[in-house]
């Protein structure tokens, strides 16, 4: 959001404990001009000072009669501020200040009246909306009733591109259900997505399931181009009846699904069928640990059949080595452009695979390889990749891949005698930019400075030349000055002008040392080298050494002259007939 917006923002209600923002996704959210945040608290009693406490509203607290008291943003504000056309991203947050989620009061805010919800039901420049909370189910009340008045509000909403749904509040089934004119009538709706997965880990009701396909099923499939599901646990058939359902929208580019299905069959012919459709640009199946080997085969034969797809999480995934080698050949020869593994249960043989596949992707740019092997839930069931892997790994990737942007290797087992391949397998990636080297606890300072050589190899100035200059970020817990004065400037770009500069000050910084190279050239040349060092005060230092190294070049007119009598009394002496010819001619004229 520009820096212009993020002064508009506007905060309701605030909270003074925890508070979760979740975006979307990064395309998704901010997009507009300015938004307006709402935040509902739980309204608690403070008994050791007999006030009421735990709202924050409009900018922080005022003191009075020795005692902070909570200012509140008043209901006209609020409307006014929905009303404003400039205010197209609307997030409502219900958080509650008991650590123990004790009981919501969500009647204590001035923001449950109708003018409100006229606002937002009538509103035509909203675009996104995010609702999320910490609370437990609001089940009846006056803050049930508020609820169900605010999700009638949204209802009857037509401006909406994008739902978010953190949190429902109410009842899942019961949302989606007042939701459904929605889904229905909104025809500028692009994306939706909820989270079911409640913090009690229980699944969702059989009811809420079929709430979300109806409201799925009524959405425009035309319109409809992405979509995010979280669910704790859910049957195979309605697993697949969901993935069927999606398969209709004709424009649909982006799916997640993150969720636990038992004996997921019926699931992977759904998923298959919907990647035959050669429509989905983006496929997350993050921590799904459903997928076995019949779900990485079906995986396979949809990623061989869908060229187009362009990124791809599967993150989390548990699979054997043959699983691995089944799912890693439907990706050889693909569009891919990104791959999220991380944590992934990936042993030996399936990173040597990985690196042959990632061979044969000339458009990946994201790489995603985070804690492989790691089994969080069972550490000790955890999986040690071999240094001799990741050397082969790495020498797999060395003469491809040469559109790599981003790459994430956090807490791997890389040690001191990978490093050499590393930097051989990315030293070509001219585009690489970006590097997450975080909790690489096995690398000695020695390995660090060798990742060094990565950036910057001094061993000679066609090495430095040869050297990466476009990457501009490392991460990591050690990253030392040298290596920073070096990722501040690939942030030129101008990468010829990096690359002199690194010539210039590591090359031909010890004096004469390394100026025979200069001192070599052909005379033709020199200028433009001398040009080429002097050019800017980096260069300055190296010019002048070089001017003590060949004193001859900076000799003046007179100096010439002088030299070039002496020249020419030396010719006399070792030819005295031609002087004395010379000398007949002279006497003669």
């Amino acid at each position: 959001m520009h820096t212009a917006a993020m002064q508009r923002r506007i905060t309701v209600a605030g909270l003074h404990s925890f508070e979760r923002r979740v975006l979307l996704t990064p395309r998704r959210m901010h997009r507009g001009q300015a938004s307006l945040t709402v935040q509902i608290i739980e309204v608690q009693q403070m008994e050791s000072e007999g006030r009421e406490d735990g709202v924050v509203a409009g900018g922080g607290a005022v003191r009075v009669g020795g005692v902070a008291k909570r200012r509140w943003l008043s209901g006209p504000n609020i409307l006014a501020r929905l009303n404003d056309p400039e205010v197209t991203e609307l997030t409502v947050r219900f958080l509650t200040d008991n650590v123990n989620f004790g009981e919501f009061d969500g009647g204590a805010v001035d923001w449950w009246t109708k003018e409100n919800f006229d606002a937002i039901s009538s509103n035509t420049h909203l675009e996104d909306l995010e609702i999320s909370g910490n609370v437990r189910l609001v089940t009846n009340g006056l803050e049930h009733q508020n609820i169900t008045s605010f999700y009638r509000a949204v209802a009857a909403n037509r401006s909406l591109e994008s739902i978010c749904i953190e949190e429902c509040v109410i009842d899942p089934g019961e949302a989606l259900s007042i939701l459904g004119p929605f889904f229905e009538n909104n025809t500028n709706l692009r994306g939706f997505r909820i989270n079911v997965d409640g913090e009690s880990g229980e699944s969702p009701s059989p009811e809420c399931v079929q709430f979300l396909l109806s409201a799925l099923s009524r959405c425009n499939k035309s319109s409809l181009r992405w979509v995010s599901i979280d669910f704790d646990r859910i049957d195979d058939h309605s697993a697949s009846t969901l993935v069927d359902t999606l398969a209709t929208y004709d424009n649909l580019h982006e799916l997640t699904l993150k969720f636990w299905s038992t004996s997921p069959n019926m699931l992977w012919a759904s998923l298959g069928n919907l990647l035959s459709r050669k429509l989905l640009h983006r496929l997350e199946l993050p921590f799904c640990k459903w997928i076995d080997e019949h779900g990485a085969s079906s995986l396979a034969k949809g990623f061989a059949e869908h060229r187009e797809l362009q990124e791809l999480d599967l993150g989390g995934s548990r699979l054997s080595p043959g699983g691995w080698e089944t799912l890693l050949h439907g990706l050889s020869n693909s569009s891919l452009e990104v791959l999220n593994l991380r944590e992934s249960k990936i042993g030996d043989e399936a990173l040597v695979s990985l690196g042959n596949v990632l061979a044969t992707l000339p458009r990946l740019r994201y790489l995603e390889l985070d804690y492989l092997g790691l089994d969080h839930e069972d550490e000790e069931n955890s999986i040690l990749i071999s240094s001799q892997s990741w050397r082969d790994f790495f020498a797999a990737i060395e003469s491809s891949c040469e559109g790599l942007e981003e790459i994430h290797l956090v807490a791997n087992t890389i040690d001191d005698s990978v490093v050499h391949s590393l930097v051989n397998g990315l030293a070509n990636k001219n585009r690489l930019r970006r590097m997450n080297l975080m909790h690489m606890g096995h690398l000695t300072a020695w390995g660090w400075s060798e990742i060094a050589s990565l950036v910057c190899n001094k061993a000679s100035a066609e090495s430095i030349l040869d050297s990466n200059h476009t990457i501009v970020a490392i991460s990591n817990e050690r990253v030392f000055e040298k290596l920073e004065a070096l990722l501040r400037m690939n942030v030129n770009e101008n990468k010829v002008e990096v690359a002199r500069q690194k010539i210039l000050r590591y090359h031909f910084s010890d004096g004469e040392r390394n100026m025979d190279e200069l001192l070599g050239m052909d005379t033709s040349v020199l200028p433009l080298a001398m040009a080429w060092m002097g050019r800017d005060h980096h260069g300055m230092t190296v010019l002048f050494q070089f001017a003590k190294a060949m004193p001859t070049l900076l000799a003046t007119g007179k100096d010439r002259a002088t030299e070039n009598k002496g020249r020419a009394r030396g010719a006399s002496r070792r030819n005295p007939e031609r002087s004395s010819r010379k000398r007949v001619r002279k006497m003669a004229n």
